[in-house]
């Protein structure tokens, strides 16, 4: 008997299909907060736990985070031990992408204040900006960062990144760097997309020496982790008005407290942390998570196995 606990909420085709893997598969379907029983018997945990719940998991052996980032699941003694995580990495790499995009055209479009213009039924011309023939920069050229640069290529947009590991860049990129370089990369963007997960090599990556850096007029773009930006840099720069503008799908908290500068910024777009939302997320999510299941049950090896010291 495999006992898989899941602390996802699951349709009941979902869950069907997880326990139709194996017939020694044992579906417990728990809840957020693990406060259903069973997560003591539990080798393998679909979803999140913290360290009390950790604690009493006595028999876990691997768990598949259901996301990509797992900085809130790496704590101290998930770390030590040798429980094995795997993650959700690529799952949401196109949507992901898709609104960075968004982000981008609104705020070169001007779509924020036409949409105010149409609530007072107010018809304005507004002069946009072309975005043909810019630079844009990623950093992080994982899965969404490759996506990022397949969509800036078709938008004629030439491609800088940076990458915290040597990998082979894909042909839209027109130079990869290591971080080392991201010096260079800020001098020479118009557009500055935050692509890299949260960990303590990119822990307020961005802060206010880096933004000075950037082109006066600079757009940023964070679709990532808010903890990778030093916020009170990034208000800084937009009030001073050397950031043109900036569009976040994550700040350094969440949810951005009603005090916040940033809601306040007319050249600021805020989307509550639903860039990786989509009409696939979930199926897709439960199509990993079943295929890791097939491989652990047939021996073969674990799909996006996080390094828990590099802490992604």
């Amino acid at each position: 008997m495999l006992v898989v606990y899941t602390t996802v909420r699951l349709t009941d085709a979902q869950a069907a299909r997880i326990a139709g893997v194996d017939p020694a598969i044992r579906l417990i379907r728990g809840d957020r907060e693990a406060s259903v029983p069973g997560l003591d018997e539990a080798e393998v945990l679909f979803g999140w736990l913290g360290p009390e719940q950790f604690r009493s998991a006595r028999r876990l052996r691997w768990i598949h985070a259901h996301g990509a980032g797992v900085d809130r699941l790496l704590f101290p003694e998930l770390v030590a031990s040798d429980v094995v995580v795997t993650n959700a990495r690529g799952v949401a790499a196109v949507s992901l992408a898709e609104h960075c995009f968004a982000l981008l055209l609104a705020l070169t479009r001007r779509i924020p204040e036409f949409v105010h213009q149409q609530a007072r039924r107010q018809w304005q011309m507004l002069w946009g900006t072309e975005i043909a023939g810019q630079t844009l920069g990623i950093i992080g050229l994982g899965n969404v960062g490759r996506q990022i640069a397949r969509r800036a290529h078709g938008f004629d947009l030439r491609v800088l990144a940076v990458d915290l590991r040597p990998v082979d860049p894909p042909p839209e990129v027109a130079a990869l760097w290591p971080v080392a370089r991201l010096p260079d990369l800020l001098r020479e963007v118009d557009i500055l997309v935050m692509a890299a997960p949260h960990t303590r090599e990119t822990d307020r990556l961005l802060g206010r020496a880096e933004f000075a850096r950037l082109r006066p007029g600079a757009l940023f773009l964070n679709i990532s982790r808010g903890k990778t930006v030093d916020e009170p840099a990034l208000i800084e720069a937009l009030a001073s008005g050397h950031l043109g503008g900036a569009g976040l799908d994550v700040t350094a908290e969440e949810p951005l407290p009603p005090e916040s500068p940033l809601w306040s910024f007319p050249n600021v777009l805020i989307t509550s942390h639903s860039a990786t939302t989509s009409q696939h997320f979930h199926d897709r999510m439960v199509d990993l998570f079943v295929e890791n299941l097939r491989r652990r049950i047939g021996g073969e090896p674990l799909l996006n196995v996080v390094d828990k010291q590099a802490g992604f």
